[in-house]
């Protein structure tokens, strides 16, 4: 996305119109903090879209990009990934043995599939019979 903002600035903003509020944000929290802006904005709503393509109007380089937004990526990455263990842990001391539950509900899914299909492949018998 980097070098689509290098390359195509003006023509992404103008068939992306609804880009340019977060792109004018991004061009500037880049002038005033440029680490923090890279590292930050995978997290920040609305910017993940236009921020590569932003920070690539700037003149920041490749190799103050590339390491930072590299570090960014894994941040981000970690902080969803804790979000989700976090979550899970939750669920189980609320609900209990999730492992059990899972086995016991997916089991019973499977015992009500293959009632169906039996059931389906009779009542077809019966149908094909009686003509």
């Amino acid at each position: 996305m980097i070098h689509l903002g290098r390359h195509y600035r003006r023509s992404l903003l103008a068939r992306f119109p609804r880009f340019v509020p977060a792109a004018d944000r991004v061009r500037i929290m880049i002038e005033r903090h440029p680490a923090a802006t890279i590292l930050g904005v995978r997290f920040m709503y609305g910017l993940r879209t236009a921020g590569p393509a932003s920070i690539g109007t700037t003149r920041l380089t490749l190799l103050e990009f590339i390491p930072l937004n590299a570090v960014g990526a894994m941040l981000w990455s970690a902080c969803w990934v804790g979000a989700g263990d976090l979550l899970g842990r939750a669920a189980e001391h609320l609900l209990g043995d999730l492992a059990r539950i899972e086995r016991e509900l997916f089991g019973g899914a499977r015992v009500v599939v293959v009632v169906g299909v039996v059931a389906l492949k009779v009542w077809r018998g019966r149908g094909r019979g009686s003509r």
